[in-house]
C-alpha cells in the first residue's frame, strides 16, 4: 500500500501542472483523493507535508510551502 504522503505528492504534482501559477488548494487535494479520509488529506497538506507549518508531528515531509491562505506550492526539489 502506498503511504498517504506519497499519494498526496503525486496528486499535488498533477494539480500544480494544471494550475497557471503551479499552486493547489487543500480542497483540490481532497477531491483528487476521494478514496482517502478528508481529515487525513487535510492534515497532511496543512501540517505534515508543509515546511512552514508549526511542528505538530514527529514525522514531517517538506513537500509543500504555504504561499497564501489555503494555497500551496510544491517545493522545487519535489516537482
Amino acid at each position: 500500500m502506498v503511504p498517504v504522503h506519497e499519494q498526496l505528492l503525486d496528486a499535488a504534482r498533477l494539480l500544480s501542472e494544471a494550475s497557471p501559477n503551479a499552486t493547489f488548494t487543500c480542497a483540490e487535494a481532497i477531491r483528487a483523493l476521494p478514496h482517502l479520509n478528508q481529515r487525513t488529506v487535510r492534515t497532511h497538506v496543512t501540517s505534515r507535508c508543509c515546511v512552514n507549518a508549526p511542528s505538530n508531528h514527529a514525522t514531517r515531509y517538506g513537500y509543500f510551502i504555504r504561499v497564501d491562505r489555503g494555497l500551496y506550492k510544491i517545493e522545487p526539489q519535489y516537482i
